[in-house]
């Protein structure tokens, strides 16, 4: 027993010194601010000890920055949730074929998924889980077999199905694009219209199946593939061929690969209108609230139809709206559509129940004088419409509850009343101009609390007052008088206008906001920034360029960061201090990371690849711009697209 006491307490002595000496290792490089060099297109990012030139930590751990999203899933190379990463390495000097490798952004590690191959297309599941591409062996060889391959998102799980050679004619047309259904249980692949067959091909593959099932379209070009929200139901567009005039079809597909039906639509289906991404403007394919309709608008651009569509009942086409007809918004109600129609210089706005075809007018408005303005999130329809000589008022359509309200009732104004939403959509303002001033009134739809803010006028000719919202919360002014412009910021809490700049009438000049507490003000002289809260100008530079600035929290110092925006210019940043000393710091560079101050505000870092070294260098620099020390990174991180950096703590 006392042997047994005497080897314990050996061993615990040992690791009791095991444990100093790690501490001891630990305490001579104790953790400093490190920086970490972030990259929001493919999710790496790498950490820097800011302290010393040795130190190169390869975390390549998640960051949580908003990353770019994009309507072209073949660029997407980061999943709907952001964990995993497809590196698509190009083969040729055209960009295609590629190799595909799979990894998560936690990691270095990649797996090649194709090792004796190259693809052509990839696109992720909704739900990150698995990932849909074409792939061919011996490229340009028209022989050469084409697979359909879903993988799952760990790399492990690959399933290769070949595609028949007798669905496509050659590569180059075999595969255009993936639709997954929402839910992420089945993906649809359309193929290009076969000239030798004529016909087209749609592909329908589930994530437990090992074959898809194809769907020919003979003398039918697939246009347009689309979900319904219910995911029973692929909805597919064709144009059919050898007919004059052309026809449009909509095919309603089962998820089996049967038809359900054929609607026979008003014409041609124009994927101009469907594809619509421009989200200022309802799309030209919408569904109702239950899924059971959908408007659609086809033809040509000169003459649009525009044709309502049941997808399963007895009656598929309900209408067809004319040329002059457009739908707006399906509203809360299941079947209800809020339309226009334009007739004999009056546009009418009208609710439509497509399940009885009645319709109720909402409001009448003689053209041009009427205006109308959807909410950011598709939650409301205002419509301002002249009532009488000077005298408007403002329908407010809420689309979820159905309501329709006169928040502001009938007001007057000399001149054309105008609204707009705030960019969250919870603020409708209107602007009206009475004999002595301009009046700007806003809803707030939480609460129907109205305010308002008188703005004096001048009684100059040709005088006038345009508002937009900034922010939620603060507006921007264009007071127009005599041979001046003149901006205002006012604050919508406090109640108060500021005055920023003033400039002779037609002079050229560009505004933006800086994050939300400075603004910029770009002329042909240069540029000027501005605090928001009191109108002073902090910083300004001779060159007319327009640009991001950083500001240090003290407001001492600033830095212009110019990001590339055309083909040939080149980034560059720039040191603001003193009100107007600018230093050039760099500008003749490919790559070049936005900048960021350290949490003190004494330091500034940003990352930049120059001549002659291709290599990532890190720099660090002081408050006034000068050289403090630099990291030349690792060779491998030397095609790494960094574009942002951020301080952080080393542990």
């Amino acid at each position: 027993m006392r042997r047994l006491l005497t080897w314990i307490t050996i061993l615990m002595a040992c690791a009791s010194l095991l444990l100093i000496g790690i501490r001891a290792v630990h305490s001579d490089s104790p953790p400093t601010a490190c920086i970490q060099l972030i990259s929001p297109s493919t999710g790496d990012v790498l950490t820097v000890d800011a302290s010393s030139d040795a130190a190169l930590l390869d975390a390549r751990n998640d960051f949580p920055l908003p990353l770019p999203d994009t309507n072209d899933t073949y660029l997407t190379t980061l999943s709907p949730d952001h964990t995993h990463l497809i590196e698509a390495i190009a083969q040729t000097n055209a960009g295609l074929p590629v190799q595909l490798w799979l990894g998560r952004r936690s990691t270095t590690f990649r797996r090649l998924l194709t090792p004796r191959s190259v693809a052509a297309r990839f696109v992720w599941s909704p739900d990150s889980q698995h990932l849909a591409f074409i792939e061919m062996h011996n490229w340009a060889s028209s022989d050469s077999p084409v697979k359909l391959t879903l993988v799952g998102a760990d790399g492990n799980s690959i399933q290769r199905e070949t595609i028949p050679n007798n669905v496509e004619d050659s590569w180059l047309t075999r595969s255009r694009y993936f639709v997954w259904s929402p839910d992420s249980t089945m993906i649809a692949l359309t193929m290009y219209f076969s000239s030798i067959r004529s016909e087209s091909t749609l592909a329908l593959r589930s994530i437990d199946s090992a074959q898809s099932i194809y769907v020919p379209f003979p003398n039918q070009e697939i246009v347009y593939v689309t979900w319904s929200p219910n995911n029973q139901y692929i909805l597919v567009f064709t144009n059919e061929l050898a007919t004059s005039p052309f026809k449009g079809a909509l095919h309603v597909i089962q998820r089996n690969g049967q038809l359900l039906q054929k609607i026979n639509l008003s014409s041609i289906v124009n994927l101009d209108y469907l594809s619509n991404n421009n989200k200022t403007v309802p799309t030209g394919l919408q569904w109702s609230s239950d899924g059971h309709y959908l408007f659609v608008t086809v033809g040509f651009s000169d003459a649009p139809q525009v044709d309502i569509v049941n997808i399963d009942g007895d009656h598929p086409v309900i209408s067809t709206l004319n040329s002059l007809d457009r739908p707006l918004l399906w509203l809360a109600q299941p079947h209800t559509l809020v339309y226009t129609t334009e007739s004999a210089n009056r546009e009418t706005f009208h609710t439509l129940d497509v399940t009885t075809g009645q319709a109720n007018l909402l409001a009448t408005a003689v053209l041009p004088q009427y205006w109308r303005w959807i909410a950011p999130d598709f939650s409301a329809l205002s419509l301002i419409t002249n009532n009488a000589p000077n005298r408007y008022s403002l329908r407010l359509i809420s689309l979820a509850s159905d309501r329709i309200e006169v928040p502001f009732g009938e007001f007057q104004s000399i001149t054309t009343a105008s609204s707009m939403w705030s960019p969250n959509s919870q603020k409708l303002m209107i602007i009206s101009e009475e004999e002595a001033t301009f009046t700007i009134r806003w809803l707030l739809r939480n609460s129907t609390e109205i305010k308002q803010f008188k703005f004096p006028k001048q009684s100059a000719a040709d005088e006038k007052l345009l508002a937009r919202w900034l922010t939620n919360d603060v507006m921007l002014l264009t007071h127009v008088i005599a041979d001046r412009t003149v901006e205002w910021v006012l604050d919508t809490y406090s109640m108060k206008a500021i005055q920023l700049f003033s400039t002779f009438r037609g002079t050229d000049y560009y505004f933006d906001l800086q994050g939300g507490r400075y603004a910029t003000v770009t002329t042909q002289s240069g540029v000027l920034l501005y605090r928001l809260t009191d109108g002073a100008v902090l910083f300004s530079d001779k060159t007319p360029k327009a640009g991001t600035f950083l500001v240090a929290d003290d407001e001492r110092a600033a830095l212009l960061f110019q990001d590339r925006n055309s083909g040939a210019a080149h980034p560059s940043l720039s040191m603001l201090t003193n009100g107007s000393n600018s230093k050039l710091l760099v500008s003749n560079t490919d790559n070049l990371t936005t900048p960021a101050w350290s949490p003190d505000g004494e330091m500034f870092t940003f990352a930049v690849i120059e001549p002659p070294n291709a290599r990532w260098t890190v720099k660090v620099m002081s408050r006034d711009g000068t050289l403090l020390r630099s990291f030349i990174l690792s060779p491998r991180t030397a095609t790494t697209p960094y574009r942002q950096l951020r301080w952080t703590s080393c542990q």
